[in-house]
């Protein structure tokens, strides 16, 4: 399952969902059809990406050995991040998935495997 949206360089978001599929180039729209003008790029998040997109935040912006990460691994106590870093990387999923995570759902996520799960529910709305 994917989820198709479509993101102007100004920052607006269209469903592209349902035209894609007749699109004659469904990652373009210059059509102006939808309420603005500009260039617009249609992003795919497939949900089996999720996981892959969130260890490379990891191991990229934190330095953390790919190995060190499983589902259950606890952000503080096994990977050692810290209260910056982990504003740090809940901003970095925020941006990678396009989606925003209100503070009482951040403390929430403390696992590896409670970011994935919550970024795939956020994702899927």
């Amino acid at each position: 399952m994917a989820t198709v949206l479509s993101v102007d360089w100004g920052g607006r978001r269209h469903c592209f969902a349902a035209k894609a599929k007749t699109h004659p180039k469904p990652g373009l729209c210059l059509e102006g059809k939808h309420g603005f003008n500009t260039f617009t790029e249609t992003v795919f998040i497939a949900m089996q990406d999720i996981p892959q997109k969130v260890t490379k935040i990891l191991t990229e912006k934190l330095g953390i050995a790919e190995s060190e990460i499983t589902p259950e691994a606890n952000f503080v106590k096994d990977l050692g991040i810290d209260s910056l870093d982990y504003a740090e990387i809940v901003m970095e999923f925020e941006q990678t998935f396009d989606i925003r995570i209100p503070d009482d759902d951040a403390d929430k996520m403390q696992t590896f495997g409670q970011a994935v799960k919550y970024i795939e529910e956020k994702v899927k709305k």
